[in-house]
């Protein structure tokens, strides 16, 4: 199957094509992958306290940008890795309810600054060092519904509450 992009001058390349790499400039690389580039699963949840947590124990900037997450709640309690707690239940944030279905393996992407673009190995390393790799938590949709900042976070069981 042929993947052809147009560019904003108007030319059409296919994906491989050099003439679009170079259109495209420096620090920016178009690949064709014979599969999605996509998440493990349909939603990844992780807590404020967990991503500053680790990212002091790595000595790099707190930004849950380098977790990629699509929901970051923050708990009461302030404590780190609560939303490791949340596997096997149902967790209602705002209108929507997900079912925690494991926790989440981290990958090198954390590495890369959102800020910069720039590698630093030092964050992986050290959620390798303290947590086996695994920071956030995976989960799959049960009920679709709108999510607002600062909205609740209940585990099923009761045992949680905090805000999105």
């Amino acid at each position: 199957m042929r993947i052809l992009v147009k560019t904003p001058d108007g030319g059409v390349y296919d994906v491989t094509d050099p003439r679009l790499a170079a259109e495209l400039g420096t620090g920016l690389r178009v690949m064709r992958l014979g599969r999605g580039a996509f998440d493990a699963m349909p939603v990844s949840v992780i807590s404020d306290s967990t991503v500053a947590a680790l990212c002091a124990l790595a000595r790099v900037p707190a930004s849950a940008l380098r977790f990629r997450p699509n929901i970051v709640v923050t708990p009461e309690s302030g404590t780190p890795f609560q939303e490791d707690d949340w596997a096997g239940s149902a967790v209602r944030i705002g209108a929507a309810v997900v079912r925690i279905d494991r926790r989440d393996s981290r990958c090198t992407i954390v590495n890369v600054d959102p800020a910069t673009g720039r590698p630093d190995s030092r964050l992986l390393k050290a959620i390798g060092t303290a947590r086996g790799t695994r920071a956030g938590v995976y989960a799959t949709t049960v009920q679709p519904g709108l999510i607002r900042v600062g909205d609740p976070v209940i585990a099923e069981r009761g045992a949680a509450t905090d805000s999105a």
